[in-house]
């Protein structure tokens, strides 16, 4: 998971529709202004999340690059050379 892409396509359509963008943030500020508590409950839980999401991600990019490597060295002349 690739999370500069995220980012960039967030912050291109957020450049491209600022009304949206300003909607959205005002509405944050609401509801951390109104809901302090759960505001913060949401964040680590986001957070926790994220993180999940992130260390499956690596676990599954490590898992890719094992088998790429693998059928690397199986496909190798001097193991077909017999």
């Amino acid at each position: 998971m690739d999370f500069g892409k995220t980012i960039d396509n967030a912050t291109a359509y957020f450049q491209g529709h600022p009304l949206i963008g300003a909607a959205v943030v005002l509405a944050v500020i609401v509801f951390v202004y109104l809901r302090v508590k759960l505001a913060m409950k949401l964040v680590v839980a986001a957070a926790i999340i994220i993180a999940v999401l992130y260390v499956g991600a690596f676990l599954v990019n490590l898992t890719e690059i094992g088998i790429h490597d693998q059928d690397k060295l199986l496909d190798a002349p001097s193991l077909n050379s017999k």
